[in-house]
């Protein structure tokens, strides 16, 4: 599932880098499959599992994101 860092600030503040982001969510079981940079936003490409269905969509990571950082 790819999800652009600033898709993920219209939800929660965002205030590390997209690599510490992406290692982050990886301790919290969302593999990253990869990182690109498209029209200046980083966009983050997660392999979601089937024990992670609450992170399908946007604001499932928006509340992973809202919980790691308060």
């Amino acid at each position: 599932m790819k999800v652009p860092i600033s898709w993920l600030r219209e939800y929660v503040d965002v205030n590390v880098a997209p690599e510490r982001l992406a290692h982050d969510l990886t301790l919290v079981g969302l593999e990253l499959g990869g990182q690109q940079t498209v029209g200046g936003d980083v966009v983050l490409d997660f392999e979601v599992t089937t024990n992670r269905v609450d992170c399908m969509n946007i604001y499932g990571v928006a509340r992973e994101v809202a919980v790691l950082y308060g």
